[in-house]
């Protein structure tokens, strides 16, 4: 009973921090970016984004994002897409992609989105990851929440 709790708990938070994401469409100081090859668990992501100064957080964002999740050394799935927002704040990353490609290619059909906060230990390590799904491709912003998973690997943002 008490692990289906923790279990409903991480969940309404995600959900919440989904929610709360969609607000957060701030406009940024100066550029911000983020370079990382992150390992979570069976999950692998990288990421190179952009957002120039004085943009709010879905505005003028390039870069891409690819993840692929992998078990035993099979590859199950990947998936990939545009960065369309990124918020940067101190050691506390937003952003989100639309899904475009995917294997197997039902992923993609989808229509969906992902969110992912990640936060780094800003010596240019990724210490944890959250991916969160959503049934849209676009978003009105991505402001940082908790990262809840341990990660691993390089992730170097600035802002």
């Amino acid at each position: 009973m008490r692990r289906s709790r923790r279990i409903t708990t991480a969940v309404a938070a995600v959900a919440l921090g989904a929610s709360l994401t969609a607000t957060g469409a701030q406009a940024a100081p100066g550029d911000q970016s983020l370079k990382a090859d992150v390992t979570s668990g069976p999950f692998h992501l990288t990421v190179d984004a952009f957002r120039p100064a004085g943009t709010r957080s879905t505005e003028a964002v390039t870069g891409t994002f690819t993840a692929e999740t992998s078990l035993a050394g099979a590859q199950l799935m990947d998936v990939g897409g545009p960065v369309t927002c990124l918020d940067v704040r101190g050691n506390r990353i937003g952003l989100f992609y639309p899904v475009d490609r995917s294997t197997p290619s039902l992923f993609a059909q989808l229509g969906a989105g992902i969110f992912i906060y990640l936060t780094v230990d800003g010596r240019g390590k990724a210490t944890n990851v959250t991916f969160v799904p959503v049934p849209s491709r676009t978003t009105i912003g991505c402001s940082p929440q908790p990262a809840l998973t341990p990660a691993t690997g390089s992730a170097v943002a600035a802002s």
